[in-house]
């Protein structure tokens, strides 16, 4: 009897044990937290629902400054085809009565493209090409050549000559472009010296011509002259303008003398 009681007991006894056991492998460890898990991810987005905004993005670089020009101002210098006739070949019975477009010069510079590199396109000059035949002929007469011929030639010699130095600023058509817009810029140099009561056939003083001119564009031009024997004549009008993408009337006075060399005080016109 008291054996039977002593197994019980230890049956008990071991059964306790063993749940006990179990009961504490079966209890979870603690948890403990990542050093990095609160750390802010670079790669995470702000929330807009908490009310934070993203950032503004960074100021764009301003556009690099232009080039600088190294030339100051344009010339266009404009001819007197009677004068022009005297001493050249001309074509036969083709005198026009108005000054024509000699050439728009870039400031001194010449020959910027001794390579030939930057070709005009002539096909590009059709929306222009009535006006450059009136107004930028070639008056040379050119044996076996007709005049389509060497008016093309002009222009590209003006354009390898003198354009190819503005190539900051123009392409060829937009040259020749702004020669025939700059030559029809108020000033009709016939116009302006009949109004001053300066006619072609008479003779004048340089001022006088230089005046008139002034007074009606507000700036002072450039005066040219060819002497032929002890006569003076007046050959070329040249004006001045600022080296820009749109140029405006500046004086002459800085950029050369104002009369040439063969400008006696009084010139026939």
């Amino acid at each position: 009897m008291k054996m039977n009681h002593l197994i019980i007991c230890i049956f008990f006894a071991i059964t306790i044990f063993l749940c006990n056991a179990a009961e504490d492998a079966s209890i979870a460890k603690p948890f403990l937290p990542s050093p990095t898990q609160f750390l802010p991810s670079a790669l995470e987005e702000p929330d807009v629902r908490k009310g934070r905004k993203k950032p503004p993005p960074p100021p764009r670089s301003p556009p690099p400054p232009p080039p600088l020009l190294e030339f100051n101002h344009f010339k266009l210098a404009e001819t007197w085809p009677p004068t022009f006739c005297k001493i050249n070949t001309c074509i036969d019975d083709y005198r026009p009565m108005k000054f024509i477009i000699h050439g728009l010069w870039p400031g001194d510079l010449t020959d910027c493209d001794p390579d030939k590199k930057m070709k005009p396109d002539y096909e590009k000059l059709s929306g222009i090409y009535p006006k450059l035949i009136e107004d930028w002929p070639n008056l040379h007469k050119v044996k076996n050549k007709f005049p389509v011929e060497t008016n093309k030639e002009l222009w590209f010699f003006e354009w390898y000559k003198h354009g190819t130095c503005s190539a900051q600023l123009f392409t060829f058509p937009e040259y020749m472009g702004m020669a025939i817009q700059l030559y029809g810029n108020k000033h009709n140099i016939v116009l302006i010296l009949r109004n001053a009561g300066i006619k072609p056939g008479g003779k004048y003083s340089r001022d006088e011509i230089s005046d008139a001119i002034s007074k009606h564009i507000k700036f002072t031009p450039q005066i040219q002259c060819k002497k032929i024997g002890q006569i003076s004549y007046l050959l070329e009008v040249r004006f001045c303008f600022t080296a820009s993408k749109d140029p405006q009337y500046i004086n002459c006075d800085g950029h050369g003398s104002l009369f040439g060399q063969e400008c006696d005080a009084e010139v026939h016109f």
